[in-house]
């Protein structure tokens, strides 16, 4: 296949590598899901509140990875996941919280 032309994804089965790859979003509903939970609609502000603080020695949350993006940038909450041939990066500030 051409470098430049694209490939329909949706009739492929990448569930072998266990989860990885069994579910194909587009762009804007990754972009939907993570602004409804950064925005509220999702979790009840305790339980969002909960899952972005990053475990101390991990730096993990529940769920969801928390990095200091350092002194004028505060914590950005992102998630990540992929195999061989494909990724997807979700980031978002916590600013955007209730």
């Amino acid at each position: 296949m051409p470098p430049d032309s694209a490939e329909d994804c949706d009739l492929r089965v990448e569930s072998w590598i266990s989860t990885g790859g069994d579910m194909i979003s587009p762009l804007q509903d990754l972009h939907t899901f993570i602004s409804a939970l950064m925005g509220g609609k999702l979790r009840a502000a305790p339980l969002l509140s909960e899952m972005c603080t990053p475990h101390p020695k991990a730096g993990y949350g529940l769920g969801v990875m928390v990095q200091d993006a350092g002194e004028h940038g505060g914590p950005v909450i992102t998630h990540n996941g992929g195999m061989a041939g494909h990724a997807a990066l979700m980031y978002s500030t916590t600013a955007a919280r209730p």
